[in-house]
């Protein structure tokens, strides 16, 4: 699963995601796998693996669509948890 993150600072791509968990405003969580169910939502924080590694990134007025295998998400700003 691709992750694409896009803000007024700066864009990151994180590519071969495995889980990602997405946490809401009102702190309900889910996961997403590779999946092809499209879906447009708010989130607050998400955290996945990549590469061995857990990354945890705070999103300021963010949301996130899902199309197939790519998760575009859409914030004024964010910061690494």
């Amino acid at each position: 699963m691709n992750v694409f993150i896009y803000s007024f600072v700066s864009n990151i791509n994180y590519n071969n995601v495995k889980i990602i968990k997405i946490f809401e405003n009102n702190n309900n969580s889910y996961s997403i796998m590779n999946n092809h169910i499209s879906s447009i939502k708010n989130l607050n924080v998400i955290l996945f693996y990549y590469f061995k590694k857990v990354i945890k990134i705070n999103f300021f007025n963010g949301f996130y669509i899902q199309k197939k295998k790519n998760i575009n998400i859409i914030c004024k700003k964010y910061e690494f948890l």
